[in-house]
């Protein structure tokens, strides 16, 4: 089950500030622990944190295979379509810097 967190507390731990759209994460190594900082938006909602689609995927699982690159550094978070756990959103490829 997720915890809640002082914000501030959770800014210094996962590196970046919070953002208006976009969650961010750090899965913790050391700790083995995965940090989830909310956006703007989600906590401009009201709803409890632990009730966000990001933190309810954070208690189903995340994939350690899909983590293990993934870890101890910033991340933004993206639930999994199929399994709807938590996944490291990949970076989208622009068209120009495709190689196709």
């Amino acid at each position: 089950m997720t915890r809640v967190i002082r914000a501030n507390f959770v800014e210094s731990i996962v590196g970046v500030m919070r953002h208006e759209t976009k969650h961010f994460g750090r899965a913790v190594s050391a700790e083995g622990v995965m940090y989830i900082l909310h956006s703007c938006e989600c906590v401009r909602t009201g709803i409890d944190p632990r009730e966000c689609a990001y933190s309810v995927a954070l208690d189903l699982s995340i994939d350690p295979r899909l983590w293990a690159h993934q870890q101890d550094c910033v991340v933004v978070l993206a639930i999994c379509p199929d399994e709807g756990d938590l996944i490291p959103q990949l970076a989208e490829i622009r068209e120009e810097d495709s190689l196709s």
